[in-house]
């Protein structure tokens, strides 16, 4: 079952304007253009999630003031009534300036809508504060889940109120069992949270970390190391839709060869050659013009290194792609490039096109192709 942790909704009568309003302080405080990929309604999301293959999309409602709990709450009721024609699901929402908060998550239970959603920087309150702190420790002696905007958020620059620090700070008093912190732990401040807080008892979901669409920091290398050190089954699919389109993400998995069903499966369920496919993926998700392959087949047996090389020239054809492929086998460089450069010490020494690789003029080259077979040189 896919399942997609974190989406959002807005009503119709306002959907427009506020995703547009959104959009433009994203522009003017961090001077870059967010665009979001669906239409940002209920209905919107219920089309994205039956066209991109999702079994559920979960919705993640905000309450930006105390007036708004009561009736966010008693919608999302509404909408979760018909879960199974729409495959939606809503969260609850609670505010922490709320002082009947024991009463809204009563309620809450009551209603079975599984979880709260907070986002410490549209409520302007620290994420370590007593408001806080109370209500999470109420809400998990519910058993409700928790998740939390943390990091950066775009559309307020400089101001983060829920940052790895502030979660050890909350986490010296309380340990909730069901708290998940979107966008890898933190957005923008993943040195932190492999420092700190990966490998502790809490969840993280993945949403906008792999919309390549967004201003990103983090690499392909950070993100493996803050998965591998979290443990693969406390990180959680999540896209943060309408700001990230469903069916590219299940589009981009069958576009290298990896049947829709693996998405939810962790990665110690993947074969080597399963696991290299992921990566090319997430490297293609915004059809760059240019990609680097640094030793991108050099861990896999000689089977599977052929089926990613003709994977990748289908691809390169495909897309119109450039490939930078870095490399130590000198049959995948001469079976997938075009020009050949080789280096010594930090300097190209040789530069050929790879049908005339046995006509190397520079030593060096000509020893490492003495050593291939193929490209004995006499």
């Amino acid at each position: 079952m896919i399942i997609d942790i974190h989406a959002h909704t807005f009503p119709e009568a306002i959907a427009d304007k506020t995703i547009a309003n959104m959009e433009k302080e994203i522009l003017k405080g961090q001077k870059m253009v967010v665009k979001h990929e669906r239409i940002p309604t209920l209905q919107g999301l219920i089309e994205s999630t039956y066209n991109g293959g999702i079994d559920l999309s979960v919705v993640c409602p905000v309450a930006t003031n105390t007036r708004q709990p009561e009736k966010i709450n008693r919608l999302s009721v509404e909408y979760n009534e018909k879960m199974s024609e729409n495959k939606i699901f809503y969260f609850g929402a609670i505010h922490p300036d709320c002082e009947n908060y024991k009463e809204i998550i009563d309620d809450i239970v009551a209603m079975d809508l599984k979880a709260i959603k907070l986002h410490p920087d549209y409520q302007n309150t620290f994420f370590d504060d007593e408001k806080y702190l109370r209500l999470i420790d109420y809400a998990a002696n519910k058993d409700l889940g928790i998740i939390v905007h943390a990091g950066e958020d775009v559309g307020f620059p400089g101001r983060v109120h829920c940052t790895p620090n502030m979660v050890l700070n909350l986490w010296k008093h309380i340990q909730p069992e069901k708290l998940i912190l979107a966008h890898l732990g933190g957005w923008r401040m993943w040195d932190e949270v492999e420092e700190k807080l990966a490998g502790l008892p809490m969840y993280f979901d993945t949403a906008a970390v792999l919309n390549k669409k967004f201003p990103v920091k983090i690499s392909q290398e950070q993100f493996a190391r803050i998965v591998r050190k979290h443990g693969a089954d406390k990180v959680i699919f999540g896209t943060d839709t309408p700001w990230y389109d469903q069916k590219q993400a299940l589009e981009d998995f069958e576009k290298v060869g990896l049947s829709a069903n693996l998405i939810h499966r962790y990665p110690h369920e993947l074969s080597g050659g399963q696991l290299q496919r992921v990566c090319i993926a997430r490297a293609i998700a915004t059809k760059p013009k240019i990609l680097v392959l640094d030793e991108a087949i050099s861990a896999l047996d000689v089977s599977i290194q052929a089926q990613v090389l003709d994977l990748l020239k289908d691809l390169k054809k495909e897309l119109d792609m450039t490939y930078l492929f870095i490399a130590h086998d000198l049959q995948a460089v001469a079976n997938l490039c075009d020009e050949v450069l080789f280096l010594y010490q930090g300097n190209i020494v040789e530069k050929i096109s790879s049908d005339r690789l046995a006509f190397a003029e520079n030593e060096y080259a000509q020893r490492l192709l003495n050593s291939v077979i193929p490209f004995k040189i006499s």
